[in-house]
């Protein structure tokens, strides 16, 4: 019987145009759903902002094995933000009550999407960096690192530029950044030492491309030679900067990259 049933089975597939393995082969589907966030790209880029703020400002993460956790939410929302930076620039002040860490996660996403040379919106994105760079405690710490980092790369010649109109609100949010100080951190008899990421060594390494892009800017003006060699006394903002890090007895240039003036 069994020998039947293969030959008829056979029979049947040739008749068909098939194969064997065809026989077995499983319908193409979606995506597998990702497990790690509780929430999948899809839903991200489409649901209201405000939603999206509500929702991760009151989900916890269930206390299950292999449940969603918050560092898989905060990965997909820098994935889609760096898909779809324009969704996230147009609105975001709208993402000024995001908690530091979901809010670090969009930071990083536009600052991706400026790396891949995506252009969005600078203003209110902007808007959003001066009413959320006073934050304080640790996650706030790891946001104005982000918002230092994502500066940094918008002053880079090119179609993601910050436009130079902007350079006074650009400063407002940077210069705190650049001299904020370090917390005081005790040592622990016993415990290895822990390297943090200084918020003002980040600020200080946007502060040097913020002068080159001031610097650019002041060459493509009419008189610009003179601009040019007046030099740093056409921006008294970095000089003051630089000034009270000196007079705080530290080396602004242990934190900045070898730049070209």
């Amino acid at each position: 019987v069994g020998v039947v049933v293969l030959a008829v089975r056979v029979k049947c597939l040739g008749d068909l145009g098939g194969s064997d393995a065809a026989a077995f082969a499983f319908p193409v589907m979606d995506p597998p759903v990702d497990l790690s966030t509780p929430k999948q790209a899809e839903w991200l880029r489409t649901v209201p902002l405000e939603m999206l703020v509500r929702f991760c400002r009151t989900w916890r993460p269930p206390a299950l094995i292999g449940a969603p956790l918050p560092g898989g939410l905060q990965k997909k929302l820098t994935e889609v933000t760096t898909s779809e930076p324009n969704r996230f620039a147009d609105g975001a002040p709208e993402l000024v009550d995001l908690p530091d860490e979901y809010l670090r996660a969009v930071v990083a996403g536009l600052r991706e999407a400026v790396r891949q040379g995506t252009t969005f919106a600078w203003q209110p994105v902007l808007d959003l960096f001066v009413a959320v760079a006073g934050r304080r405690g640790d996650p706030a710490r790891a946001l104005r690192i982000s918002i230092a980092q994502c500066l940094a790369l918008g002053f880079n010649v090119g179609g993601t530029e910050i436009p130079h109109k902007h350079r006074e609100q650009v400063w407002q949010i940077l210069q705190p950044i650049a001299q904020e100080g370090d917390p005081v951190e005790l040592p622990v008899l016993g415990a290895s030492p822990v390297l943090r990421r200084s918020v003002a060594a980040e600020g200080l390494q946007a502060v040097a491309r913020y002068a080159l892009w001031v610097r650019r800017h002041i060459e493509q003006q009419p008189r610009s030679r003179e601009g040019a060699q007046r030099g740093w006394h056409e921006m008294p903002e970095v000089l003051a900067v630089l000034a009270a890090h000196l007079a705080a007895g530290e080396a602004p240039q242990r934190s900045i990259e070898v730049q070209a003036f």
